[in-house]
């Protein structure tokens, strides 16, 4: 089912989500944060996220580097899990 979404040209047609797709993966400060914020249980969650933040700065790019490479783990998860989920397109045949 596709919905209709009004703008000044006209109405536009979006496709409907798929609720049984795989969710995409976060990025990285996304990962380290989760991490972060579960070695600070005392701080509430906005200061959590601004200590989160402000390590994230002072990082290196060699100490950000394993929270890419588990960027990278998840995306290939994630491009496995929706090659499995998406039905096979048929190829055309010309004749």
């Amino acid at each position: 089912q596709a919905q209709a979404r009004s703008s000044k040209k006209g109405v536009k047609r979006t496709a409907s989500k798929d609720p049984d797709a795989p969710k995409r993966p976060t990025n990285a400060y996304m990962l380290f944060s989760e991490s972060c914020r579960s070695q600070l249980p005392t701080m509430t969650v906005i200061e959590a996220s601004r200590e989160a933040g402000r390590r994230w700065r002072e990082m290196s790019e060699e100490e950000r580097k394993p929270w890419y490479e588990k960027l990278q783990a998840a995306r290939a998860e994630y491009e496995q899990q929706l090659k499995d989920h998406r039905p096979a397109k048929r190829a055309v045949q010309v004749s």
